[in-house]
């Protein structure tokens, strides 16, 4: 777990965005699911300057759905709360 996830997983929930932590799972799944308005968010929470693992990259490559990459609660609020809707 990064250190900085508490405190992005703590903001976002003060904004009334549900967070929950993913990271015990593995595999490279994203650490946190998050959801706001009917829509749900993966987020890849990184200290700066830390770069995903190879299991991280097979697994976003994979995915074929949503996830960003946060250091901060403010990219996770942006992430969350500016992203495209489809």
């Amino acid at each position: 777990v990064d250190g900085n996830q508490k405190e992005i997983i703590d903001g976002l929930r003060s904004c009334g965005i549900a967070a929950y932590s993913l990271s015990s799972m593995g595999g490279g799944i994203p650490d946190v699911i998050a959801a706001w308005k009917g829509q749900t968010t993966l987020l890849e929470v990184k200290q700066p300057g830390q770069k995903l693992t190879a299991a991280e990259t097979a697994w976003h490559e994979a995915w074929p759905g949503q996830v960003a990459i946060v250091h901060s609660f403010k990219e996770a609020y942006d992430a969350i709360v500016f992203a495209e809707k489809p």
